[in-house]
């Protein structure tokens, strides 16, 4: 804390001193502007949090691990689960269970650190543009990357959502700045490798951006040895730096992960074996290629592109010719490669091999060129001002490119991985816009003015980038993401369903895991394998579900419709519809129903009734007769205000109809009268589904009145035939009359001892 301490007055101090050198009206520009930014990403995430408090589903799985590492539990998904590591964002799961642990919830945690690590972002990307740019770094120009940043609904959107995007972008900006600092600057204290440790506790694939870092810092070190040799330094000072630099990011990240792997016993997290699938690099139609397509083309940062080469490469007055000719050299073809499809147009003379070959492999050459063109905007970089940001963030950009390829895109609809390569982006961008500016013909880039031609040009284009996402957000807020409190509505309707059964313990198999791990305490069965280690690893092979779901697992609920009934083959296989019912759906929408929901058919019907056996009775006659093959009261004695529990067995073996069943409470001496109408099976299953067999059962719970006096009444059943509304009449099987006897007592009285008849 002291070393930290001590950083930021260092920083405070520099800060400062920086500020003192400059005129009191830029001061005051300054910090108008950095305020202006800083309020138009307040406002706009606001927009998240005011109309309605937007999480996306899967942070509740963060939330419940958290609370539940606080409480004792352990990290686990469930009270008394398995170690599963079931979530990709271990540091942001930490930071939201010291937050609970101060009683703070992740409710509000999580928009507050949203929020605030969206700002440390906001102001990293500030200071990699004043790096990568020198000859402007004192232009407010330069405020044009957190600008676009805090106008992005992509960084805004998922700062907001509970998730760990922030904190990732966050991390990423100042490791990237602090890298920036210690090449230039020679600085010798590694903080940068300590942002980097906590990129890869952030995101499983934040050890990619560690590595690019690595690079970035051997490159830095190889030209601060040359630097040393021409000046007359110690060529190995630098090589010592790179070792510290080395230690203070793998030494923390060796121990982390050798404590990982001896608590949870795999090398990843579950996520990643769950959503692990063959990438298909060459498959333009495919999930990635589209998802970065969709991204680019629906919020206009395809017409940025040149400018994000320029930031790379460079542009303008001032830099070497070659690079001039290099932007549009490269983004030229690209635009060809995409826009043309190789074949199209072409008069059938010059449809000869050549053009055959290239039609057939038309999508290898748009990949190779996209490979190309990465490569050498990197390669580039090196020469620049501000190397070593610009390469550093042209590689994380990359990467963030190649992972939204690589993992196939993502279901959630509002572009959540582009938000990881925000920071790299939307910096570079605004270095080639603030160039491309300065090349506008009679432009000026003065200390703090804005007025001039290049300011009004790169205002047209912060614009022209920045207006989409005020039609994106509209659609995000109006049309928010799943999340945990769409979700709860189904907890909602499947506890009462429990409580209907009478269960006590549940186990559940289902999809969205967010809003049943933080609003239940059910063992859970994850239909998508993010905290279920056996359905990660065998991706439903029907040998798998059979053994795990209907031979271990046997989940009282399942969750089982769409896409995911198709993808995991569970309704198809032969038990399903042996073992599970679908129950009606509950309102989602003004006129939807959520369906889907099935219980076990055990639950419903039965074979063998294990209560008394002498107290068969029947109702109607013929086909049509129903056998009430026994009933039970288990606590006969029960307080005014409180439910009394009826247990029953129906059988109805020639019936096709239906029946109700009337259940009342009478005391004759006072005329008091209690009823309630149930069905045997609930009303899930059908009579004339019942197996030959089998008996409808049910456990009825009867809520009594507080107004109901106390005293004893008789228990009674009578039976209602669903199509006439008749009656069914009362045959006694010369067993035991459908009659019992139960006590109803007050508070403040004792009940007199009575049993059932």
């Amino acid at each position: 804390m002291q070393v930290l301490r001590a950083f930021l007055a260092a920083r405070r101090a520099r800060v400062a001193t920086w500020l003192a050198g400059q005129t009191p009206g830029f001061r005051a520009q300054l910090r108008g502007m950095l305020g202006g930014v800083a309020g138009l990403y307040t406002v706009h995430t606001l927009f998240y949090v005011w109309p309605q408090p937007w999480f996306i589903e899967d942070s509740a799985i963060s939330f419940a691990y958290a609370r539940h590492f606080v409480e004792g539990e352990g990290l686990v998904a469930f009270p008394g689960g398995e170690r599963v590591e079931g979530y990709s964002n271990a540091l942001w799961t930490l930071l939201c269970a010291v937050f609970y642990a101060l009683r703070v919830e992740p409710w509000i945690s999580a928009k507050v650190m949203g929020w605030g690590f969206g700002l440390v972002a906001l102001f990293a990307s500030w200071g990699l543009g004043r790096r990568m740019l020198p000859a402007h770094r004192e232009s407010l120009l330069v405020l044009a990357a957190p600008t676009l940043l805090a106008a992005s609904t992509q960084f805004v959107m998922w700062n907001s959502s509970g998730l760990e995007n922030s904190l990732f972008c966050a991390l990423l900006g100042v490791a990237a700045w602090r890298l920036a600092v210690e090449i230039e600057d020679d600085r010798r204290t590694p903080w940068s490798a300590l942002a980097l440790f906590g990129l890869t506790l952030t995101r499983p694939d934040g050890i990619a951006y560690a590595a690019v870092g690595g690079f970035a810092r051997v490159c830095g070190t190889l030209a601060g040895t040359w630097r040393a040799r021409n000046e007359g330094g110690s060529p190995w000072t630098p090589w010592r730096d790179l070792v510290a630099w080395g230690a203070m990011l793998g030494v923390p990240w060796v121990a982390y992960n050798t404590w990982r792997y001896s608590y949870f016993a795999w090398e990843w997290p579950n996520t990643y074996y769950a959503k692990e699938k063959p990438m298909q690099p060459f498959n333009w139609g495919g999930g990635g290629w589209k998802y970065v397509k969709d991204y680019s083309t629906s919020l206009g940062v395809v017409w940025g592109l040149p400018l994000l080469v320029a930031g790379a490469v460079g542009w303008g007055r001032g830099v070497a010719r070659w690079r001039n000719v290099l932007v549009p050299a490269l983004v030229l073809p690209l635009a060809l490669l995409v826009t043309w499809d190789g074949r199209a147009g072409l008069p059938p003379a010059l449809l000869g091999s050549a053009s055959l070959w290239w039609g057939a492999h038309w999508n290898e050459l748009r990949v190779g060129w996209i490979v190309v063109m990465a490569a050498v905007s990197g390669l580039a970089c090196f020469g620049r001002p501000g190397w070593a940001a610009r390469g550093m963030l042209w590689a994380s950009f990359c990467a963030g490119v190649f992972f939204c390829i690589w993992s196939g895109g993502d279901w959630m609809k509002g572009y959540r991985w582009f938000s990881l390569t925000s920071v790299p982006m939307f910096t570079l961008l605004g270095a080639g816009l603030v160039e491309f500016a300065a090349s506008v013909p009679r432009a000026e880039l003065r200390v703090g003015r804005l007025g001039s031609l290049a300011g009004v040009v790169a205002g047209v284009v912060v614009l022209a980038l920045g207006a989409p996402n005020i039609q994106a957000t509209k659609d995000r807020v109006e049309s928010p993401e799943t999340q945990p409190r769409d979700v709860r509505k189904r907890v909602n309707y499947m506890t009462w369903v429990k409580d209907r059964l009478g269960l006590e313990e549940v186990t559940l198999l289902d999809v969205d895991m967010g809003a049943h791990l933080w609003y239940t305490d059910w063992r859970v069965a994850d239909l998508a394998g993010l905290v279920d280690v056996p359905v990660s690893r065998h991706k439903w092979q029907k040998a798998f579900v059979g053994d795990y779901i209907f031979d271990e697992i046997k989940p009282d609920f399942a969750h089982v419709h769409g896409s995911w009934a198709r993808t995991s083959k569970v309704s198809a296989h032969p038990r399903w519809q042996e073992e599970y019912v679908e129950i009606p759906g509950f309102p989602s929408g003004r006129t939807n129903l959520h369906v889907g929901n099935h219980v076990r058919r055990a639950y419903l019907v039965g074979r063998d009734w294990s209560g008394p056996a002498d107290r068969s009775v029947n109702f109607g006659s013929g086909d049509a007769s129903v056998t009430m093959l026994g009933w039970s009261v288990p606590a006969p004695e029960i307080v005014a205000g409180a439910e009394l529990y009826v247990d029953t067995a129906w059988a109805a073996p020639g019936r096709k109809d239906g029946f109700r069943v009337l259940l009342f409470l009478s005391q004759p001496e006072t005329g008091a009268l209690h009823a309630l109408e149930v069905a045997a099976a609930y009303d899930w299953l059908a009579v004339h589904r019942w197996k030959p067999g089998e008996y409808g059962q049910g456990r009825f719970s009867v809520k009594i009145p507080a107004s109901l006096p106390q005293g004893t009444y008789d228990l009674g059943f009578a039976l209602l035939d669903n199509a006439t509304g008749e009656v069914l009449a009362f045959q006694q099987a010369g067993v035991e009359p459908a009659v019992a006897d139960a006590t109803v007592a007050k508070d403040d009285a004792p009940p007199e001892p009575r049993y059932l008849a």
